[in-house]
This record gives C-alpha cells, sequence and structure tokens, in this order.
C-alpha cells in the first residue's frame, strides 16, 4: 500500500485505502451513500484428531485471512469504493469447513486517491463454451467497475457544482452585509455631522 498526498489539503499523506472496524467520523467527506459489502471464503477442514487438528486450522488460518482480505479489497475495486468501515470478521470451524465472512460499510472518501478501474487480464487462450462464458463474465464484472467510477464521478461534478453554489451564496451575503453596514456607517457619520 502506497501513501498518496490528501486530495482535499494536499499537505499530508494518505492510504490508498481505508479498512477500520469503527463507525465512519461523522466529519469526514464522503461522496455518495454507503454500500453493504461481504466476502466469503470457505475451505475444506483436512480430517485429524487432537493436536494435529488444531495445527492443521492454525495453518490454515492465514491463508483465510490473506484470501478474504483479497477479496474484500476486489469487490471495493469493483464498486468504486476506497474506504470500508464496521468492519466485521468472523470465522466458523465446522467439523468439515472453515468458513470466514467479513462485512463492512463500502463508502468513498474524497480525501483518499480514487480506486484504480478493475481490469482483468487471461493469459490462457479460449477453447470451450465454459471458457466464453468466463470471458463474458470477466467483460461484465469490468463493465459494473466502469459504471460505478463514472457515477462517482458525476456524483463529485454534481458536489461540486453544489458547494459551488453555496460558496457564492455566502460570498454573496458576505458583500450584501457589507454593503449594508456600509450604509449604516454613513447614515450615522451623516446624522452626527447635522447634530
Amino acid at each position: 500500500m502506497k501513501l498518496v498526498p490528501c486530495l482535499l489539503c494536499g499537505k499530508k499523506w494518505v492510504p490508498e485505502v481505508i479498512l477500520a472496524t469503527i463507525e465512519p467520523p461523522s466529519r469526514l467527506p464522503v461522496r455518495g451513500s454507503g454500500v453493504f459489502i461481504q466476502a466469503r471464503v470457505c475451505r475444506a477442514r483436512p480430517k485429524s484428531h487432537g493436536e494435529r487438528d488444531a495445527l492443521a486450522v492454525s495453518e490454515a488460518l492465514p491463508f483465510l485471512e490473506y484470501e478474504i482480505a483479497r477479496q474484500l479489497m476486489l469487490k471495493l475495486k469493483v464498486l468504486g469504493r476506497n474506504a470500508a468501515f464496521s468492519l466485521k470478521s468472523e470465522i466458523d470451524i465446522g467439523s468439515r469447513l472453515i468458513v470466514a465472512t467479513t462485512t463492512a460499510t463500502a463508502v468513498y472518501v474524497d480525501a483518499l486517491p480514487p480506486p484504480r478501474v478493475l481490469r482483468i487480464s487471461r493469459n490462457i487462450a479460449v477453447h470451450d463454451d465454459e471458457d466464453k462464458q468466463l470471458v463474458r463474465l470477466q467483460k461484465k464484472i469490468e463493465h459494473i467497475s466502469a459504471k460505478n467510477r463514472e457515477w462517482l464521478l458525476a456524483e463529485s461534478s454534481r458536489q461540486q457544482g453544489k458547494n459551488r453554489r453555496i460558496i457564492a451564496k455566502k460570498i454573496k451575503e458576505a458583500q450584501l452585509r457589507k454593503a449594508a453596514a456600509k450604509l449604516e456607517s454613513k447614515k450615522r457619520h451623516d446624522a452626527l455631522k447635522q447634530s
């Protein structure tokens, strides 16, 4: 993970992605609304007993955690989001399966860089119908990722326009207050001259 300059202030350094177990701070500038995101990984549990069983489970856990984090990052990219808050992770160990589930609320934070566009590359030639179906699925995923990114950019433009209108309104109000104060001061000054 790289650190990049903050897109709001340009002075501080921020990560490319935030994964946090806390709720998003109330003053955090986010674009759009939060989206529920979930990643799941299942692994077969080897048949063993006693200490060997515990050893097999403990050896499988790091790979499970890595895979679930990878899935979560990919889903963030597909959704066009760059932060996940309220992250909750759960690992269930059954008699035949180990299941890991992670849930979070994905948001787009304005201070962080936009997520990279998801590109899926294929190194194997297309041979049969199953391969063609996989290629179509890859194209759909890339299309969804691009649409989500476009939506966020459009939302950004709308938000910037709204912010510009608010700032222009505040400037105009300040100018009117200043002109009214100047006029009031002139009236007082004229009243003092007459007395």
